[in-house]
């Protein structure tokens, strides 16, 4: 039922829901490494705000001034706060962006968010800057080391959000730095999706959906990188991974020792079968609470996301696992192409 209230409190009311809206759907951007829309209509906000906005009785006419007037003022004060950051004035000039907010009549809220997202933004756009021209090292230059210091004093980020170089390497040129955030944070979800496009990056097949064949084209180091950055976050204080590719290979792995290949018993359990179904993509667990191996899982869950995906991983991974226990190891990358049948 919508919402009965007066026209003045209404609108007022409005304002805000849409500002809330419209700020957490462009962080949400900023830390996918997406620029921001120029304009509002060019958003589709979620489920949950589209039916808050809808619920208001304002006429569409009002909601969509508003929405344009208040992404209006979102946007501009991003873009103050990016060329601020840019410019390594973000200390100096905090008093000035204050004003701004008061005079786009913008909550604190938004603007702290928006803070935040962009001066990490820029600084893992300067430390993935770094890493390109060093060639993905285990160690920065010192010079190198000198500049993103400078940046850091200048961002005032604190050393807890910067990501260890070592732990960000790549044989594809591909950017972990977002997957790092995300699970520093512990936004399995968000993690998650990031991890889809790391590898669809690593493949060299940015902006599709991952096929068999492309895993077999993700540099082992890439393919290492994902899982320690799962592993280390997905850690108990018992020292037990709960997520990552690793474990997920084990697991597939201990169920074919047992002469059991068979996929329904791997899926039941990284919690990916459950009730004589497969689940769907939107019913993923995204908690430490989810069955070992739950997590990361392709964007299309099921049959599918065996054969198109996770089965080159898990042999890729396994080819990993045993060529680093020592030089008696003798598997190869043949184990890729055995298809289990379908459960």
């Amino acid at each position: 039922m919508a919402t009965v209230i007066s026209t003045g409190s209404g609108i007022l009311g409005y304002r805000l829901e849409a500002e809330t809206a419209y700020c957490e759907a462009l962080v949400e951007r900023l830390k996918t490494g997406h620029a921001p829309f120029q304009d509002a209509k060019d958003w589709k906000l979620s489920q949950r705000w589209h039916q808050r906005l809808v619920n208001y009785t304002l006429d569409e006419s009002t909601k969509t001034r508003v929405e344009q007037e208040v992404y209006k003022n979102i946007l501009f004060y991003y873009q103050q706060v990016e060329e601020t950051c840019k410019q390594r004035t973000w200390q100096t000039s905090r008093p000035q962006l204050r004003q701004v907010r008061i005079r786009l009549n913008l909550s604190r809220r938004t603007a702290r968010a928006i803070n935040l997202v962009v001066r990490w933004t820029i600084f893992d756009q300067q430390l993935f800057a770094a890493l390109q021209r060093e060639n993905f090292p285990l160690a920065l230059t010192p010079a190198s080391q000198q500049q993103l210091r400078q940046w850091q004093a200048a961002l005032v980020i604190p050393n807890r959000r910067i990501p260890p170089v070592q732990m960000l390497r790549s044989g594809r040129n591909a950017n972990y730095t977002r997957l790092w955030r995300r699970l520093n944070e512990r936004d399995w979800q968000a993690a998650n999706h990031e991890t889809h496009e790391c590898l669809l990056t690593a493949s060299g097949q940015q902006g599709k959906t991952l096929q068999l064949i492309d895993v077999a084209r993700i540099p082992k180091q890439d393919l290492q990188t994902i899982d320690q950055l799962w592993i280390q976050f997905s850690t108990d204080q018992q020292g037990i991974p709960q997520f990552g590719l690793s474990v997920q290979s084990r697991i597939w792995q201990q169920v074919r020792a047992a002469k059991k290949e068979n996929l329904e018993i791997f899926a039941r359990l990284v919690g990916w079968y459950r009730i004589n179904s497969w689940i769907n993509y939107e019913s993923l667990d995204y908690s430490l609470a989810a069955e070992p191996g739950h997590l990361p899982a392709l964007p299309y869950m099921g049959w599918w996301c065996w054969v198109g995906g996770m089965q080159a991983l898990m042999g890729r991974m396994s080819v990993i696992a045993q060529n680093s226990s020592g030089p008696g190891a003798t598997a190869t990358d043949a184990t890729i192409g055995s298809n289990p049948k379908p459960a």
